[in-house]
């Protein structure tokens, strides 16, 4: 009996990569859910209350766990995907502030926290908004003018030089 699978090839990739990363990054919290045992006390997602999503014997992935269950909210909004902060993740995050055409911090932020949970997303995007060549010009302060001096600050030379142009032109009749 073969299995149809239901996923697109894009998806599979994606799957297949976040699957990497979180072996990778997770490998001792994806082998003790698989097992069915607790987090040890150490792992930074323990407070996540994370769970093993098994997609059909395909590969799992680790997602955010909770009590949303019964709530309106899409599967990847109740339980999103956790992520390290990695470079891929970082060139996940530079790929869609240039995608979506430079927004601010907490706009990418919101978007992305749809789908995925990344650890320390928020130093992320501050790093990768920083970094970003058009946002530092666009966002870039304005120049102070400097206001001039006055005609009581000048030195004493300057002073008479003036006085000296201001009598011709009153001798000159214009």
């Amino acid at each position: 009996k073969t299995t149809v699978s239901t996923f697109s090839p894009k998806q599979k990739a994606i799957n297949y990569w976040v699957h990497k990363i979180q072996l990778e990054h997770f490998g001792e919290e994806m082998a003790h859910l698989l097992e069915g045992n607790p987090l040890p006390q150490h792992s930074q997602i323990r407070k996540l209350d994370p769970i093993i999503e098994n997609n059909n014997n395909f590969l799992p992935i680790i997602r955010v766990g909770g009590r949303l269950g019964r709530s309106d909210l899409t599967k990847n909004e109740m339980h999103p995907i956790i992520l390290p902060k990695c470079k891929l993740t970082k060139s996940m995050f530079e790929y869609l502030h240039k995608l979506f055409l430079h927004p601010s911090i907490d706009w990418l932020h919101f978007h992305v926290r749809k789908k995925y949970w990344v650890i320390r997303s928020r130093q992320i995007i501050r790093s990768v908004v920083h970094q970003c060549f058009e946002c530092s010009k666009y966002n870039a302060r304005l120049g102070k003018q400097q206001m001039a001096t006055t005609l009581f600050e000048l030195p004493v030379n300057t002073l008479s030089d003036i006085f000296y142009y201001i009598n011709r032109w009153r001798e000159s009749g214009l």
